[in-house]
Order: C-alpha cells, then structure tokens, then sequence
C-alpha cells in the first residue's frame, strides 16, 4: 500500500569542530568560576572554605618538613616546630568542625561530681542498710520481751515506756529493750526493772557514771549474783554477811538476787534523801537530748527494716 509524503526535512552537516570546543571551554571556565565565587562568597562572609583550610593544612605540615628534614635545625627546634605543628592542626580542625569533645574528655571534666554522686548512693545504701539492721534487731527483741512479760499481765512496749519515765528520759528505748529483756529472762520482773531504772540516776550520778552505764550495771550484777558489781555504786554498804548474818551462806541464788535488790533500793533512796540542795542538772539534760537522737533514730530504723524488707521480698517473690 502507497504513503503519501506529509512534509520534507533538511538536514544541515556542519564539518567544523570549534563550536564544540567553545562549549567545553565555557563548561570548564564556567566550573572555574563557581569555585573562585565560593571562596570569595566565603571571605566577604569572614569565613574560609573546606579547600582553605585543607590547604592551611597542607601548607604547615609543608612548612614542618622543611624545618624537619633541614640540615640546619636542631633537636630542639624540630621539636618545636612538632608542637607547633600540632597545635596549628588543632587549631584549623577546631575552626572548621568546632571544638570536639571526645567521651573521656567528658568524663574526666565531671568525675569529681560523678564520684561524689556514686559515693553519696553508696553511703545512703549503706545507711538504709544499717537501720534497717538496727529495726529488724529491735523488733526482734521487741517480740521476744513480749512472750516474757505475758505472765506478768503487761507488754514489751509497757515496760520500755514505764523504765523510761522512771529514768528520767536519759536512757534510749534500744538500751532499755536489751536491759529489760535480759532482766526478765534472768529473774528480775517489771517493777523491780522500772525501779532500778530510777535509781540508775541518782547512784550514776554519784560515781560519775551516766544512767545508761548505771543501769546495764546494776541489773548484770543481779542477774548474775556478782555483789563484786555493785560494789562501784554502793560501797561497803554492800555486804550480805552483815545484813544476813549466817543467813547469807544459805540464800537460793533467786534469795540472793533479791536481798541485793533491797540493798541496792535502800542505798538509792539514802543518797537520795541526803540531796537537799539543787545541783547542776546539764549533764542530765544532755544525756537526754542524746536519748531523743537514738530514739529517733530508732524510728527511722523501724521504717527502713519495713522498706527494706519490702524490697527484698518484691524481688525474692515473697508476695
């Protein structure tokens, strides 16, 4: 089948070569052009180019060499001209990319802050620990004093209440909890307790012991049957024979006990009567500002053994 022709195209041969090598030579000044005008743009900014500061680069390391591989420069020049070197380097790197800060950098610029802090969480782990210790160890006793004073209708808390009023609030509820619970299981009972308490004060003060000192000494003595500790408080009134008479010799150690808590509550109220002048009470209220510390201090503890004990208990399952 025939086409008919729709229109006529001329093609035009041109044999010569120079307009194509103009138009590459105007790429290659045109590319010229524009890295001359960033490095202009850059100092009418007041800044310099990455090829600058390559080049700075290039040109001090050049300039080192030169002074390096010099017949006629020292030792100690070329050591010089080393850490100009370097320093020129750091310079230019910290101009073009900013100052750079490495992880050790850091850490040496904050580790008296981080050892302060790590020491602080170690002391506060060290301390919670420590009164939880002291909480556990209390209630401990607390549970155990309260088995002991059943039969004498009271509690734990009743007897460390009661020997703390008669002791005037020099003695800490921790010191009082080892005393009574050691008095009650060696034979002693709450009264006498509560009342040797009392005159822990006025004996202590009269040997220059303080009422807690006074205390511990006095029930260890009648526990144990030992008049050689009492004889601190109480001098040569201490002497069984001489009260007893043949009597003595024949005591049960519970008779005993009991004759040397007489002796001692007698003396007690003796010295106490012959105070009829007011003394200096300082030391007194001393020993009970220090007996409020440990008090609360005790409270603290009691919380923490809660808290810890919780904690371990979440972790361990127990719950």
């Amino acid at each position: 089948m025939a086409q008919n022709p729709v229109g006529t195209m001329f093609v035009e041969l041109d044999l010569d070569d120079s307009k194509f090598t103009r138009k590459q030579k105007e790429i290659l000044q045109s590319a010229n052009s524009t890295s001359t005008e960033i490095e202009t743009n850059f100092k009418r900014l007041g800044g310099t180019s990455d090829a600058m500061y390559t080049a700075m680069r290039q040109s001090a390391q050049n300039s080192f060499a030169g002074i390096a591989n010099s017949s006629k420069a020292s030792a100690a020049e070329i050591q010089r001209a080393q850490e100009a070197l370097t320093a020129r380097i750091n310079s230019l790197n910290e101009q073009q990319f900013g100052k750079q800060t490495s992880l050790i950098d850091n850490l040496k610029g904050h580790w008296i802050a981080a050892t302060v802090a790590v020491a602080a969480a170690v002391g506060v782990a060290n301390k919670a620990w420590d009164l939880a210790k002291l909480g556990a160890g209390y209630q401990e006793q607390q549970g155990i004093l309260d088995n002991l004073s059943r039969k004498y209708g009271t509690t734990a808390d009743v007897i460390v209440a009661e020997m703390q009023r008669a002791g005037d609030y020099q003695i800490a509820k921790t010191e009082l909890m080892q005393i009574s619970l050691a008095g009650l299981a060696k034979g002693l009972v709450p009264d006498q307790l509560t009342k040797l308490a009392d005159a822990a004060l006025i004996l202590g003060d009269a040997v220059g012991k303080d009422a807690t000192t006074a205390l511990r000494d006095l029930t260890e003595a009648l526990e144990t049957g030992r008049t050689k500790g009492l004889k601190t408080y109480l001098g040569t009134t201490l002497d069984l024979e001489t009260a007893f008479g043949d009597l003595a010799g024949k005591m049960t150690a519970a008779e005993k006990t009991q004759a040397m808590y007489n002796i001692t509550m007698i003396a007690a109220t003796d010295l106490q009567a012959q105070q009829t002048k007011k003394v200096d009470d300082a030391a007194d209220k001393l020993e009970r500002l220090e007996t409020k510390y440990k008090d609360v201090t005790l409270t603290m503890a009691t919380w923490a053994k809660t808290a810890v004990v919780g904690t371990v208990d979440l972790f361990s399952g127990d719950h």
